[in-house]
C-alpha cells in the first residue's frame, strides 16, 4: 500500500497573513430548499461543457515595471456549482464549561486527569501517576515516551515556575499561565524576544485505551483543542507527494492514504463534527524529539498524513489554504490593502488537521470551532467569472507594477471564503488563484492564493504582497 507523510507544525506565529476588506457584503441571493452538507466534490470543467462557468485553462502573462505574473491553471469548480448555500455561524469561543464536555465527548469514561501542574506539590503528584503509567503499560513505546519526554519535561517545569500569583487548585478550567509552563507538545511560542501569557487547561487520559494528551489553549481571538498521542512527541509538517524526498524514500506508513482519511474522519467525529468535509490530504515529515526541544535529538522521517477538515455544504467547503492552518494564537504579521507590515490580532477560520501515522492518529488541532446560525439561501446569485478575472488581472498589473518578484499562478478554484463580520461569520463563494505551488524540489507542501475574490460581489478579499 503506498502512504503519505506529513509534518504538521507546533503552534507558532507567521509572517505575511491576510490582507483584504473581510466585511459583511449587502449581497443579493436566490433562494431554494434547505441543504444539508455532503462531501465536497471538485471537478475539472472541460471547455466544450454548457454548463462551463469558466474556461479549462487558463493562459495569459501579465506584465508589469518590476515584474511578471504568468497564467497557467486549470480551473476546478464544484460539481453542482450552481447550488452554493451561504451558511452564517457564530464564533464558539472554548469556555471553561466546555473543557469537560469535549473531554467526556474524547476520551473514554473516566479516563482523564489534569495534566497542568503549576506547583512542586501537582508536579510530584503527576510524575507518580505517570510513573505508575510506565510501570504497568505493556507498550514499550509509551513506556520509553515518558522516560524520555513526559517525566523529564515535569523536571523542566519543576526547575522553571512561574511564581504567579493566582492558585491553580487543580480545576478542570483556563489559568491565565506563562506559555514556557506549557506542555511542549504545543510549542513554546516566542513573540517580539518574550515567551506569550495565554489561557490553558490540559488533560490526559486514555481513547479506546490508548494515553493521549487534550490541551486547551486560548488568547486573543484565537482558541484551539490540541490532541496528542503519549507514546511519541513529534512535529510534523507537510510534504508535497511530487516531493523528491517522497519519491526517493516512498511512505511507509502502515495505512494507506485512503484508510488514513477515513481514521481521520471518524476521530473527527469524537468532537461533535458531522458536517465536516476532508479538503485536503497531505504526506508529512515527521521529526521525533526525544527530550526537551533545546537539548533533545531530533530525527527525521517521511510517514504518514495530514487529513484536512473545513465545513462543507452541499459541493461546497472551504478552500483549502496553508496559512488557514499555521495555528496562530496572538498576535501575527499581517499585510494591509496597500502592502503595508501590520502587527494585529486575526482569527483563523474554524479548522480541523489530523495527523495519522502507522499506529492510527497521532494528533488532532481544532481551531476557532463554530455553531451555525442558519443557511441564509440555498443558491447563491454569483457574477460571471470573466468579471472576477478581470479584477484578477488588475491586481496582477497592479503587483507586477510594484513589485520585483514574480510568480505562476498553477490553479484557481472556486470554494468558499470567509466574510466576518464582528463576531458573525458566513461562509460565501470565492475564486482562489494559486501560485506556486510545490514541486519536487520544495521540502514542505505549501498551497495559498495569492488573490481571492468574493464571487458575489467582486470583492478582493485577500491579496498577497510583500
Amino acid at each position: 500500500m503506498r502512504k503519505n507523510t506529513l509534518k504538521l507544525g507546533i503552534a507558532c506565529l507567521s509572517l505575511g497573513l491576510l490582507c483584504g476588506c473581510n466585511q459583511k457584503k449587502q449581497v443579493e441571493y436566490t433562494s431554494q430548499d434547505t441543504v444539508q452538507s455532503v462531501e465536497n466534490t471538485l471537478e475539472e470543467i472541460p471547455i466544450e461543457s454548457e454548463e462551463s462557468i469558466c474556461p479549462e485553462i487558463l493562459n495569459y502573462q501579465i506584465t508589469g515595471e518590476q515584474s511578471d505574473v504568468t497564467v497557467v491553471a486549470k480551473t476546478k469548480v464544484p460539481r453542482n456549482h450552481d447550488r452554493c448555500p451561504i451558511v452564517e455561524f457564530t464564533t464558539k469561543y472554548i469556555e471553561d464549561k466546555d473543557i469537560l464536555i469535549y473531554a467526556d465527548m474524547v476520551f473514554d469514561k473516566d479516563s482523564y486527569f489534569l495534566y497542568m501542574p503549576y506547583d512542586s506539590e501537582q508536579i510530584g503528584e503527576l510524575r507518580n501517576k505517570l510513573t505508575t503509567i510506565k510501570d504497568e503499560t505493556a507498550d514499550s513505546e509509551l513506556r520509553n515516551a515518558i522516560e524520555e519526554y513526559h517525566l523529564p519535561n515535569m523536571n523542566f517545569r519543576l526547575q522553571n515556575l512561574s511564581g504567579q500569583s493566582e492558585t491553580i487548585a487543580g480545576d478542570f478550567s483556563f489559568y491565565s499561565v506563562h506559555s514556557a509552563d506549557l506542555n511542549n507538545l504545543n510549542g513554546i511560542m516566542e513573540y517580539n524576544g518574550s515567551f506569550e501569557y495565554v489561557d490553558a487547561c490540559g488533560l490526559a487520559g486514555t481513547i479506546n485505551g490508548e494515553y493521549y494528551t487534550m490541551n486547551f489553549q486560548k488568547a486573543g481571538n484565537n482558541s484551539c483543542i490540541l490532541i496528542d498521542r503519549m507514546d511519541t512527541y513529534c512535529n510534523v509538517s507537510d510534504i508535497g507527494s511530487e516531493s523528491f524526498d517522497v519519491k526517493l524514500e516512498g511512505n511507509p506508513c502502515t495505512y494507506s492514504q485512503e484508510e488514513a482519511n477515513e481514521l481521520a474522519a471518524e476521530f473527527v467525529k469524537k468532537l461533535g463534527y458531522d458536517n465536516m468535509t476532508m479538503i485536503q490530504s497531505n504526506d508529512v515529515r515527521k521529526s521525533i524529539i526525544t527530550e526537551d526541544e533545546y537539548i533533545g535529538e531530533e530525527s527525521y522521517s517521511i510517514e504518514g498524513y495530514n487529513v484536512y477538515f473545513a465545513r462543507g455544504y452541499e459541493d461546497y467547503s472551504l478552500a483549502f489554504n496553508s496559512m488557514y492552518f499555521e495555528g496562530w494564537l496572538s498576535g501575527a504579521y499581517f499585510f494591509d490593502e496597500d502592502g503595508n507590515m501590520m502587527i494585529g490580532s486575526y482569527q483563523c477560520p474554524e479548522s480541523i488537521r489530523v495527523y495519522v501515522d502507522s499506529q492510527g492518529v497521532c494528533q488532532l488541532e481544532l481551531w476557532n470551532p463554530w455553531e451555525e446560525k442558519g443557511i441564509i439561501t440555498d443558491s447563491a446569485n454569483m457574477i460571471d467569472f470573466e468579471d472576477v478575472d478581470e479584477i484578477a488581472k488588475r491586481e496582477f498589473e497592479n503587483y507586477t507594477d510594484n513589485y520585483i518578484s514574480g510568480y505562476t499562478i498553477d490553479e484557481v478554484v472556486l470554494g468558499y471564503t470567509v466574510v466576518r463580520d464582528g463576531d458573525s461569520v458566513t461562509l460565501v463563494p470565492a475564486w482562489y488563484y494559486y501560485a506556486d505551488i510545490c514541486d519536487e524540489n520544495d521540502v514542505m507542501f505549501f498551497k495559498n492564493a495569492k488573490v481571492i475574490i468574493n464571487a458575489l460581489d467582486g470583492t478582493l478579499e485577500h491579496s498577497f504582497r510583500y
